[in-house]
């Protein structure tokens, strides 16, 4: 049995036009309307995890606020890179000013890899991960391990 007759002439057409067409699972949604692929800046690493790599996606939706995924590979334990630091946590500087606000902590998995979505109504930032001694802290230290300056368009 050939697989278009399997799956159906529709059902084929559509995985083709998805592979062809390059698409994959968490890359946006550019299928919802009101919603399109937003821009990706890649972060710069500091010499404490050399091996480190990070992206931040941004996703604009139709209330003037962003989606904002941030993503990383190859991230060292906190205490490995800053002893005496337990979690990693994700912040936002406005351009407009202000202090920076802690978006919450990025989960680290056993791969070394971490993911964390959150919204935002600012357009230009700065986004980085600092390691800290617990997640739920006020103020970023020193201790950053990736960082990018993000600006949306529109």
């Amino acid at each position: 049995m050939s697989i278009s007759k399997f799956m159906g002439s529709a059902s084929l057409a559509a995985v083709l036009a998805w592979s062809v067409g390059g698409g994959t699972l968490g890359s946006g949604c550019s299928h919802v309307p009101g919603y399109h692929i937003g821009q990706a800046w890649p972060m710069s690493n500091a010499k404490q995890v050399p091996a480190a790599s990070g992206e931040v996606r941004v996703v604009s939706v139709d209330s003037g606020n962003a989606t904002i995924d941030v993503g990383v590979k190859h991230l060292a334990r906190p205490d490995e890179a800053f002893p005496g630091t337990q979690a990693y946590v994700v912040w936002l500087k406005p351009d407009e000013g202000g202090a920076a606000q802690n978006l919450g902590e990025l989960p680290l998995g056993d791969d070394l890899q971490g993911n964390l979505r959150t919204k935002t109504a600012f357009k230009r930032f700065e986004l980085f991960i600092t390691a800290e001694q617990q997640a739920n802290v006020t103020s970023p230290s020193g201790n950053r391990v990736l960082d990018t300056a993000v600006s949306i368009p529109g």
